[in-house]
């Protein structure tokens, strides 16, 4: 046997398997983070939700930013969106279906409320979901809202 193909033989038996196993931090495409039980409070003018983080590096540095006011914009008529101050780490994954409530990281920078529930191709990276979502369309209403996320109580 040539000395090439004992360390190739040896490299796929022992080295190859190890660089294809997944690793601890990633997700398939259709995995659906799992919610915190710490709630925090999103404000919108006079109405106030409670909003579920999910447990992540992304909602520990979203957390340090608290408390935070943006100037959300309306986007297709089913999402408000504003530019984060700073990047958050991203696990970005396919939901499928957008849920009312959703609230999602778009790239590493952009915070995403969605108030309509729809299918989608997109990847995000699942921050967390506001717990009731009636009146939250109303709230979020046309055009820019002013929308303040803090540490509940």
């Amino acid at each position: 046997m040539s000395p090439a193909f004992v360390l190739l033989s040896g490299w796929l038996v022992f080295g190859g398997p190890a660089c294809a196993q997944p690793t601890g931090n990633s997700l398939s495409d259709d995995t659906d983070p799992q919610l915190s039980q710490a709630n925090r409070t999103l404000h919108i003018g006079q109405d106030t939700f409670e909003v579920l983080l999910t447990e992540s590096a992304s909602t520990t540095e979203l957390l340090s930013l608290l408390p935070l006011t943006l100037e959300m914009e309306d986007l297709h008529a089913n999402e408000k969106y504003a530019e984060l101050p700073r990047a958050l780490p991203t696990s970005p994954y396919k939901p499928g279906e957008i849920q009312a409530g959703d609230v999602m990281l778009y790239g590493s920078t952009t915070l995403v409320i969605f108030y309509e529930t729809f299918p989608t191709s997109y990847r995000y990276t699942k921050l967390g979901r506001i717990g009731n979502v009636s009146g939250l369309k109303a709230a979020l209403g046309a055009g820019s809202v002013a929308v303040r996320l803090e540490r509940g109580q």
